[in-house]
């Protein structure tokens, strides 16, 4: 028979004269020289599956006889890539060639009359000119012929490539940042890097992390191989074009460029490399991967923002872990000039107070003597009172630097709080009062003493009283000392609390 069919026989097989591509080509192909012979040969149990196979826009393939010819709707003829549209009407065998070990148990179970197929299923075919890294959920189904017995095989099939490879890639990108954290400086971010890459081999065979400091040649800083001791490049790897371009940069034969190329994931050469920028917080290329390409992937546009995203991470991580340490060096610094100014202080207070002492000594001597009356009493009550100011200023000023130095220790003493408080707080009445104010202490009975530094206690009121003096235009001021109880929920007891507002 012709590729031309009688009206007799398009009347019978109008399964074949629809007007998709792959309808068209089975009906104008010359089935008579195939082992299928003449479509009107065909038994009805294939043309009704090749009816349900043509009409379908899910990815069908019918595998038909001893030999398993195939024949497959538009849906599926990307599955074979270039082998389309050679691959129609051949044996399974001769179609894949490459993947027969795989397939054939899956044929075998479904001609004893088992359904078959798998998820995510690793075929490495060689469908665009070299053995590709792929992965599909297919089924295999018996379809019965008039006699009651398995005469070929009804193949669905979803390509999962992409998924597959890209949750892979995501787990990577998502897990490196975690092993990246515990670097301890940029060198070591590259090191572990390294190390974690070296779990990916199907993505990245071979990585090489480099950094770039000045003119200098780049250096190795990590690898997910160990180096060779005599060296690893044969000829300098193109960095003038990485930094010209900012960019990734893609090579041919990279065994021009280096000493041994390890063995990979797959067992095919690896062929390709790239060159993919580190950069620094400035967007500055301070650095950069040399990876070697999977032999089993099309280097695309997503291979290559994939690895950006690698280099972009452990960029991220160097900058994280350079701006830590440029922050710890500025607060050792910091504290070294903390120190030097805490030193300065205690120093100088120590200078100041001893010739106070032996000024504050001969004033006290000349205001005891009772011969010295008049004008030139007033003027030493004047000098020794700014003496004994001057004092209180250095006193301060060395308690500060034994602050700032952390070795102020409070002294306890046990006081009536309520009295202390009154007797601090009355020394402001009078000018309180000549301000037009009114002063209002209020003071509950306690029923025992407390323990407080009275130093401290006093320059807390004294400050308190003295700022609200100086922002009070008009009204009152209160200063309040009472005791209360409280529960404490954890521990089950009752505690004093005492306020002071």
């Amino acid at each position: 028979m012709g590729s031309a069919l009688s009206d007799h026989t398009n009347k019978d097989f109008g399964f074949l004269s629809g007007g998709a591509e792959l309808g068209e080509l089975i009906r104008g192909f010359d089935w008579s020289r195939t082992p299928l012979g003449a479509v009107d040969w065909w038994p009805r149990s294939l043309r009704s599956a090749l009816s349900i196979c043509l009409n379908s826009n899910f990815p069908i393939a019918i595998y038909w006889g001893k030999d398993l010819h195939l024949l497959y709707n538009d849906a599926w003829k990307s599955i074979p890539g270039h082998k389309h549209p050679a691959a129609l009407g051949l044996s399974a065998k001769e179609v894949w060639p490459e993947i027969w070990n795989e397939i054939q148990p899956q044929f075998e179970k479904a001609f004893s009359g088992q359904p078959g197929g798998a998820k995510d299923a690793l075929l490495p075919m060689r469908r665009h000119g070299y053995t590709e890294e792929c992965y599909f959920d297919f089924t295999f189904t018996p379809i019965y012929g008039e006699k009651g017995r398995v005469e070929g095989v009804f193949n669905a099939v979803i390509e999962t490539t992409y998924r597959v490879i890209s949750e892979r890639r995501t787990t990577l990108l998502k897990e490196l940042p975690i092993q990246l954290a515990q670097a301890a400086n940029a060198s070591n971010a590259f090191e572990l890097a390294a190390e974690f890459i070296k779990k990916y081999p199907q993505d990245i065979p071979f990585c090489v992390l480099y950094k770039l400091e000045g003119n200098t040649a780049p250096v190795a800083v990590a690898s997910t191989v160990a180096l060779p001791s005599q060296g690893l490049l044969l000829k300098a790897l193109p960095v003038s074009e990485l930094t010209a371009t900012a960019g990734c940069v893609y090579l041919t034969e990279p065994c021009e460029y280096l000493s041994f190329i390890p063995p990979g994931f797959w067992p095919e050469p690896v062929t390709e490399a790239v060159l993919v920028p580190i950069r620094d917080s400035a967007g500055m290329i301070n650095g950069f991967m040399f990876c070697l390409l999977s032999p089993r992937l099309r280097y695309d546009q997503d291979y290559k923002i994939f690895l950006e995203s690698v280099a972009g991470a452990v960029s991220t991580v160097a900058q994280n872990i350079e701006a830590l340490e440029f922050e710890r060096k500025r607060s050792e610094e910091l504290m070294q000039l903390d120190q030097a100014k805490t030193t300065f202080f205690t120093n100088i207070s120590h200078e100041f107070r001893t010739p106070l002492t032996l000024l504050l000594g001969p004033v006290e001597e000349l205001m005891a003597n009772a011969s010295i009356k008049g004008l030139a009493g007033k003027q030493l009550e004047t000098v020794y009172r700014n003496a004994l100011r001057m004092q209180k200023l250095v006193n301060n000023l060395l308690e500060f630097s034994r602050i700032e130095a952390g070795r102020v220790q409070a002294n306890f003493t046990r006081v009536d709080i309520g009295a202390l408080t009154r007797d601090l707080a009355s020394t402001f009445r009078s000018a309180i009062e000549t301000a037009g104010l009114v002063l209002d202490i209020s003071i509950s009975p306690v029923e025992s003493d407390v323990y407080v530094d009275v130093d401290m206690w006093e320059k807390i009121i004294l400050n308190l009283i003295s700022n609200a003096f100086k922002f009070t235009q008009h009204g009152r001021i209160a200063i309040q000392v009472n005791a209360s109880r409280q529960f404490n929920r954890s521990s089950g007891e009752r505690y004093r609390v005492w306020d002071t507002p």
